[in-house]
């Protein structure tokens, strides 16, 4: 699913899959293509048009 969200001021789009159908877990986390460690995105990150891709497993 796809969501577009207001943070602080900026327009921000978060793109959820679950490939695998699983219940438990980030797999990856990716913030305008660029991987990100754990799985939150640093809020430094998040300016205006920023596309965050959450893929669960």
């Amino acid at each position: 699913y796809e969501v577009r969200r207001r943070f602080r001021g900026n327009q921000v789009t978060i793109r959820v899959s679950n490939p695998e159908h699983v219940q438990t877990g980030v797999r990856s986390l990716t913030v305008d293509g660029a991987p990100v460690d754990g799985d939150v995105a640093p809020e430094s990150l998040l300016r205006d048009g920023a596309v965050v891709e959450v893929v669960l497993g």
